[in-house]
C-alpha cells in the first residue's frame, strides 16, 4: 500500500555514519543541559497526567532551557516535529 511505499523510501534518509545530527548552533549544550536535568521526565510526567505533548516539551523543555527566541524557536520545533 501507499503508506508502506513511503516508509520504505525513508530510507535512503537514513543517516548511517556519525555524526548523525550536525549541530546549528548551542542547542547540544541545551540538549545536554535538559538530560542533565532530567527535563524530559518532566515533560513525560506532564503528558502521561493528560498535556498535550506540544505543550509538555514547551512547558518542561524548551522555556526551561533558554529565553533567547530563536533557539526557543528551534527547541520548540523539535518538540513538534516529534509529536
Amino acid at each position: 500500500d501507499s503508506v508502506t511505499a513511503r516508509a520504505l523510501k525513508t530510507e535512503e534518509y537514513r543517516s548511517t555514519q556519525e555524526p548523525y545530527y550536525a549541530a546549528q548552533g548551542g542547542e547540544i549544550a541545551l540538549f545536554e543541559a535538559a538530560f542533565a536535568n532530567r527535563l524530559p521526565v518532566h515533560a513525560g510526567k506532564l503528558i502521561v497526567a493528560g498535556i498535550d505533548p506540544r505543550i509538555a516539551c514547551r512547558s518542561a523543555i524548551a522555556e526551561a532551557l533558554t529565553d533567547d527566541a530563536e533557539m526557543l524557536a528551534a527547541v520548540n520545533e523539535l518538540g513538534a516535529s516529534l509529536f
